[in-house]
């Protein structure tokens, strides 16, 4: 908790804000641990296949064997382990929530051909009924656009399973691609859009889920002053380490 607490104030959330939004109290925790024998073979074979994870955070131990891999400028880095320390990483939820600020960690696992490698994962997540989406003080009327549709976590992680099985990471669905501007913004005549205190982050959306448009309006001003309405489509990861 005082982790995610430490991020949400890296981005200026407040903690009381954080909590009603996320529903922490009632907060999703797993544990998963996960074995690698050695493996004759290594070359060929893969402890874990690239993914992210769904939760906010994932905490991390090992037994002092690495194998964990991140994707970092399109090839794979392995994490070198610090004796008597955890690895977090930053997971789904988070760059949903953040609305891209933090970026989900695609990773992998790896084996070896000498010695067993045991890790043990705790993902912490938001309550299971909670309804992620970009937090409104994180979204402008005409810049930081939301990039992600609001999605229940619990339907999320559904979909997750669903997708990882046709082989289509979740995250990149849920994201809001913008093909073109039908109205690219109609400005106030008034000089008054810009007023974030009256709540310019408010999204109303008729959301079309999996595979059809979003229509987006972002209301701030008065009702009509800044309005986006776009055609959008949603693009859209599994297993934990």
């Amino acid at each position: 908790m005082e982790l995610i607490k430490g991020v949400m104030e890296n981005i200026g959330v407040e903690e009381t804000q954080m909590e009603k939004a996320l529903n922490l109290d009632s907060g999703l925790q797993m544990f998963a641990v996960n074995q690698y024998p050695p493996c004759p073979n290594p070359e060929v074979a893969m402890g874990i296949p690239p993914h992210t994870d769904h939760g906010l955070l994932t905490l991390l131990m090992q037994n002092g064997v690495e194998g964990l891999q991140v994707e970092h400028n399109g090839k794979w880095v392995i994490v070198n382990e610090i004796p008597n320390s955890f690895i977090v990483n930053v997971s789904d939820q988070l760059e949903i929530f953040s609305n891209g600020k933090y970026k989900s960690v695609m990773h992998r696992a790896i084996v070896n051909d000498k010695i067993r490698r045991l890790s043990i994962a705790m993902p912490h997540g938001p309550s299971l009924d909670t309804t992620v989406s970009p937090y409104s003080n994180l979204v402008k009327c005409t810049t930081h656009l939301p990039a992600y549709i609001p999605m229940k976590y619990k339907e999320y992680m559904e979909q997750m399973v669903i997708q990882a099985l046709k082989g289509k990471p979740i995250l990149e669905q849920a994201k809001v691609i913008i093909t073109e501007f039908q109205q690219i913004l109609k400005v106030c005549s008034k000089p008054r859009c810009g007023n974030e205190r009256t709540g310019i982050g408010t999204l109303i959306g008729a959301i079309g889920l999996l595979g059809h448009a979003v229509h987006w309006s972002v209301h701030g001003c008065v009702p009509g002053d800044a309005e986006i309405s776009t055609q959008a489509r949603r693009r859209t990861s599994g297993p934990l380490d």
